[in-house]
């Protein structure tokens, strides 16, 4: 179970942890799919289909990582 207080801990905690993904874009935290995750910035933002394949976009490799699911949720 997770509370207010929690919730920003690991989101905190994650982005300290992983400021910066593997691309060298910076993370962020995204609510999608009844979650937050801790994702790569380039995930976030439409990129052509010539720069994706330039910068290797199409791999698929871009941090994507589960940290919080809201049916764990119960609010404080």
């Amino acid at each position: 179970m997770l509370d207010n207080d929690r919730a920003v801990e690991l989101i905190e905690g994650a982005t300290r942890a992983e400021p910066f993904c593997w691309c060298g874009s910076h993370t962020v935290a995204v609510a999608r799919d009844g979650g937050v995750s801790l994702s790569c910035a380039t995930l976030t933002r439409p990129r052509p289909r010539l720069w994706r394949l330039i910068t290797l976009d199409l791999i698929g490799a871009h941090l994507d990582r589960r940290l919080i699911d809201f049916a764990d949720w119960k609010a404080a």
